[in-house]
């Protein structure tokens, strides 16, 4: 087999990657013909639901999306519970393609239609049921979720209010004896760990009152000290536009005493400057040495 393989020539593996591809290809397009095929054909609907707080009150939205490219048409709308239907809508409805149609109710009549007067709820789907009788279930998840939230509520609501009148009308039971007993025999811990949490809390907020003022203090001092600087620098400048003025009118005064310029009376004191150096020496270039150099 291997002798076979290896008298073969390039030009039978180059058509044996050719033949490859295009199966791989043929089977792909299958793939998107038969999936497209599926999309248009069949008559896909699917269920959602969504909870809305409208002015504190909470609403159940039921949506039946039309997911294919043709029209369907549903007949009934309600919901499943304890294996009995409890119909919401039951005219025929159409729905064009890539469409929905919503259904909106209350909690409250969510929770009337489920027969919910006790604290039990089990479990809630929502069906529909299409024009061929094909019925399909999902799960109620959020209204389920918010209407046992709401049960529960209620039973713990009822259950102290009824642990109130057995304590007033002396009806007490084991269970309430025991959590009398058990409350009594830890309320010094109680009581001291409220000590702690208060005096805690009491330090935590002294030391934050504290470090807002020191803060506050910190920025008032900087604040200060900038304008002192500001200050000073403004006193310094005014000293020194003084200073300035006052050797001007000085300048003034000399030069109208002496008749002379500002700048004559420099260039003479410059000259009389030089004239008191008694170490000046003028160096006058020999002409012999220049020659000789030449």
């Amino acid at each position: 087999m291997s002798e076979f393989l290896k008298e073969l020539g390039p030009e039978f593996y180059i058509i044996f990657l050719a033949l490859a591809v295009i199966l791989i290809v043929i089977f792909i397009i299958i793939a998107k013909v038969f999936q497209i095929s599926r999309a248009i054909g069949n008559r896909t609907l699917k269920v959602k639901e969504n909870l809305i707080l409208d002015n504190s009150e909470v609403l159940v939205e039921f949506s039946i999306i039309n997911q294919s490219y043709i029209d369907n048409e549903i007949s009934e709308l309600g919901l499943y519970y304890e294996k009995r239907k409890i119909q919401i809508e039951v005219d025929s409805i159409n729905i064009v393609a890539r469409d929905s149609y919503k259904k909106i109710i209350s909690i409250d009549q969510m929770r009337m239609l489920l027969n919910l007067f006790d604290y039990k709820l089990k479990k809630v789907r929502i069906y529909f049921e299409d024009s061929v009788g094909n019925i399909k279930l999902s799960k109620a998840r959020l209204s389920r979720k918010h209407l046992k939230n709401i049960l529960k509520a209620e039973k713990k609501v009822e259950v102290i209010k009824e642990r109130k009148e057995r304590i007033e009308n002396g009806n007490l039971t084991a269970n309430d004896r025991a959590r009398i007993f058990f409350g009594q025999l830890a309320s010094p811990f109680v009581m001291l760990n409220h000590v702690i949490t208060r005096s805690l809390n009491k330090k935590l907020s002294d030391y934050q009152m504290k470090k807002l003022v020191k803060q506050e203090k910190r920025k008032l001092t900087e604040e200060i000290r900038r304008q002192q600087e500001a200050e000073k620098r403004r006193v310094k400048k005014e000293e020194l536009e003084a200073q300035l003025q006052l050797q001007k009118l000085r300048a003034e005064t000399v030069a109208e005493k002496n008749d002379t310029p500002n700048e004559e009376i420099i260039i003479e004191k410059a000259v009389d400057e030089i004239e008191k150096t008694d170490d000046v020496e003028i160096l006058v270039p020999d002409e012999s040495n220049e020659e000789d150099g030449k």
